[in-house]
């Protein structure tokens, strides 16, 4: 009978890693359902709010959805008063989105939600451990290459609350 492989002593970084993208998934979408929204319906808040006015091509790309998926999105965020589409008038193809002003509330809401989180996280280290952690994670993102360019979108509210590692990181 074959014995399964021996795992080190070392830590599998890879497993732990895919625990925390997990739990981050969960947590986002635990997040985002009070306030009435998918976790995909709640990612594009973000690219929105901070571009003011953004394509549908160019949110597809930065939120890593299908053109097709960003529709049903914005159908349902149209359809609840967050969002409004605009076509642009040089070219009738280029669809704009910007967040209305309930849209807007909303954001803001779901931004308080989340900087709870962002601070039970950030004050789990200290700053050399933060600047470890990052130095680390930056390490694992070039060996994973640049991949797509998916939105970020730092806190707002954590800005005047940074811990030293932060700055770095930015």
């Amino acid at each position: 009978m074959p014995h399964p492989p021996r795992r080190s002593a070392r830590p599998v970084v890879s497993d732990v890693l895919w625990v925390l993208v997990r739990s981050l998934l969960s947590e986002a979408r635990h997040r985002a359902q009070p306030i009435g929204l998918t976790f995909p319906q709640a990612c594009l808040l973000p690219a929105i709010a901070r571009r003011g006015r953004i394509t549908a091509t160019e949110l597809s790309h930065r939120s890593g959805l299908s053109l097709p998926g960003l529709t049903s999105a914005l159908n349902f965020l149209e359809a609840r008063g967050l969002v409004a589409r605009s076509r642009a008038a040089g070219d009738r193809r280029r669809v704009h989105v910007t967040l209305t002003p309930a849209g807007a509330r909303l954001f803001g809401r779901l931004l308080r939600r989340q900087h709870v989180l962002h601070v039970r996280i950030n004050d789990v280290f200290g700053p050399a451990d933060g600047r470890a952690f990052v130095a680390g994670l930056r390490r694992i993102i070039g060996v994973l290459g640049p991949g797509e360019d998916l939105e970020t979108f730092p806190c707002p509210l954590c800005a005047g609350r940074r811990a030293p590692f932060h700055a770095e990181a930015a």
